[in-house]
């Protein structure tokens, strides 16, 4: 007997996220209604959450508002900071803060 490889939980996830969603059924109709003619599971999740929002739960609407490109940047002045900076501050730094701290150190 073969042994199969087991998927890993990210293989798992992509899976999900690219499968379609089979034809019928609310979520179906809702996600058609909306343009989208080849609904997937991301699809899914993303409306599920954005209902959830509706309803006033907080988590969810932070979730559809990153998700959809809308998370507010911390707002860093990246030019003042000299000197060791902590871990604390470095992990709290999006890779484009980072990026332009190592060119502003660059330069000085």
């Amino acid at each position: 007997m073969a042994e199969s490889k087991r998927r890993t939980m990210r293989e798992a996830a992509q899976a999900i996220l690219s499968a379609k969603v089979p034809e019928g059924g609310e979520a179906f109709s809702v996600l058609r209604a909306l343009g989208i003619d080849n609904p997937t599971g991301a699809d899914l999740i993303l409306l599920a959450q954005a209902n959830k929002a509706t309803k006033g739960d907080t988590e969810a609407a932070r979730f559809v508002r990153d998700t959809s490109g809308e998370k507010p940047k911390t707002l860093l002045n990246i030019a003042a900071m000299e000197g060791p900076l902590s871990n604390d501050t470095l992990r709290a730094l999006s890779d484009e803060q980072l990026k332009e701290l190592m060119e502003k150190r660059k330069e000085s």
